[in-house]
């Protein structure tokens, strides 16, 4: 007796779980594809441009964004230009070093596809400072790292609506 009223519910759970493919008035979406071409850099630190357009593969791909390689598979083509990268002192230790340090960064994007969106965004992020070259150089490079970061979230969420179309 236990074992139909089990098979019996997980025949039911079992069917159920696709009845939302054969729902009518269920909407789907298909996403499409993207080639994010490396950014240029207008700065003058060095490997910049190599970094953001890693990091915005990563974001994309983690948000569930179809990134290609090939420019003939891609609907949609994300280009951009690197056109500020400040570092700014924000507090001093008691020897007059720098304790805290800002890194901004700036940079311009153009979405190609059926539509052209142009933006310009910014994003910073703080680190501390260290007496040892080697950390303090680790240290800012993280902070470059989470403004990417930062600045890849933000594309990724304004670009969402361009990648859907309805099926």
């Amino acid at each position: 007796m236990f074992y139909s009223r089990f098979f019996f519910l997980a025949l039911f759970l079992v069917g159920c779980a696709g009845a939302e493919n054969f729902l009518p008035l269920q909407k789907q979406t298909q996403k499409q594809k993207i080639v994010i071409v490396v950014f240029e850099n207008a700065t003058e630190e060095p490997l910049l441009g190599l970094q953001v357009s890693s990091l915005f593969k990563e974001t994309f791909v983690r948000r569930g964004i179809r990134v290609v390689s090939d420019l003939g598979e891609a609907d949609f083509v994300l280009s951009g230009k690197i056109v500020k990268f400040e570092q700014v002192f924000m507090s001093l230790n008691a020897q007059g070093q720098a304790s805290e340090s800002r890194v901004t960064i700036s940079l311009e994007y153009t979405l190609q596809g059926k539509e052209t969106l142009k933006d310009r965004l910014s994003a910073s992020a703080d680190y501390f400072n260290s007496s040892n070259p080697a950390q303090d150089k680790i240290a800012q490079d993280r902070a470059i790292r989470e403004a990417f970061l930062r600045l890849a979230e933000k594309v990724a969420h304004d670009i969402a609506p361009f990648l859907e179309t309805s099926l």
